[in-house]
C-alpha cells in the first residue's frame, strides 16, 4: 500500500507526534531515527499513561516508554489485569501521541513459546489489536498504521500463513498495512504534510 492509499483509509492526524509499538528495542530505535528524519517526533508518554502501562505491561524483557518495546504483551491476552486491547488503548488515548505505528514481526517467538497453541493464540491476539486500533482511529480519531514483516529467509510457511491473516484482517478493517515499519514512517509523515498543506493543522 502507498501514501495515496493510506490517505483514504485514515484520519488525518492531529499533529506530528507518533507513538509506536514493537517488540525489539534496537528496532525501535532505528524507526524512531526514521521517524523523526520524516518530520515527526516521538515523544515521551505523559505520567499518567506510564502509570497505566506499568500495571498492564509486564516488566521483565519490557521498556516502558515511547516506543513500546514490549514483546510480553503479546502473550498477555487473558482478560484479568487487562490485556493486549487494553494497553494499545492506553496507548493511543494519550494526549501527547496524535498516531500509532504498529509493528509486528513476532509470531515466529510465539511458535517457539506456545507450540501447537501459537496459531489459535494468533487469532485472539488479531481480535485485540483490532479492538485497540478501533479504538483509537474510530473513536478518538488517531490515524493507526501497521506494519507486519515478512522475510522470505526467516519465515516457514505456518509464519507466512499467520502473518498474512494479520495484514488482511487489518486491510479489510480499513487500515493502511505495509510490508515494513520504513514504508508505514513514510506514509504517515506523507499524510502529516498532507494535513499541513491543506490547512488541516495549525502552524
Amino acid at each position: 500500500m502507498n501514501a495515496a492509499e493510506a490517505f483514504t483509509r485514515s484520519p488525518l492526524p492531529g499533529g506530528n507526534r507518533v507513538s509506536m509499538i514493537a517488540n525489539s528495542g534496537g528496532f525501535s530505535v532505528i524507526q524512531t531515527d526514521l521517524t523523526v528524519a520524516e518530520g515527526l517526533a516521538v515523544p515521551k508518554f505523559s505520567e499518567d499513561t506510564l502509570q497505566q502501562l506499568r500495571k498492564l505491561v509486564p516488566l521483565a524483557g519490557t521498556s516502558i516508554g515511547n516506543p513500546l518495546d514490549a514483546w510480553p504483551i503479546f502473550y498477555k491476552v487473558s482478560q484479568d489485569g487487562g490485556n493486549l486491547a487494553d494497553i494499545v488503548k492506553v496507548v493511543v488515548a494519550d494526549p501527547a501521541i496524535d498516531s500509532l505505528v504498529f509493528m509486528f514481526d513476532q509470531f515466529r517467538y510465539l511458535r517457539r513459546g506456545l507450540g501447537s497453541r501459537a496459531a489459535s493464540h494468533m487469532d485472539t491476539i488479531i481480535r485485540m489489536m483490532l479492538e485497540g486500533s478501533a479504538y483509537g482511529r474510530d473513536v478518538l480519531g488517531k490515524p493507526v498504521f501497521l506494519a507486519v514483516s515478512l522475510d522470505p529467509f526467516l519465515q516457514d510457511e505456518e509464519d507466512r500463513t499467520n502473518n498474512l491473516k494479520l495484514k488482511d484482517a487489518f486491510a479489510q478493517a480499513g487500515y493502511p498495512v505495509f510490508s515494513s515499519s520504513e514504508a508505514a514512517v513514510k506514509a504517515l509523515g506523507a499524510l502529516y504534510k498532507y494535513a499541513r498543506l491543506t490547512g488541516r493543522l495549525p502552524g
